[in-house]
């Protein structure tokens, strides 16, 4: 039925909005990438790191070097 209106599995949906809130954490905050992995709930750091380059098409950290904004 989810999968019917929104394009998607629930699981896809879930790991989307998972890999979009790691990019807010990568981009806005100083956490390490383990600790933004174990905040969303990944396994290991090795899932995450793999889930979010298959979304991203980078690693968590590439992102975060290339898209690091400074909060004041």
């Amino acid at each position: 039925m989810f999968k019917k209106y929104e394009g998607i599995s629930i699981t896809e949906y879930i790991s989307d909005i998972k890999i979009e809130a790691a990019c807010n954490m990568l981009r806005y905050s100083d956490r390490k990438i383990q600790e933004i992995a174990e905040y969303l709930h990944y396994g290991s750091v090795s899932h995450f790191s793999t889930a979010f380059r298959k979304k991203m098409h980078q690693s968590p950290k590439e992102y975060r070097d290339q898209n690091r904004k400074t909060v004041f």
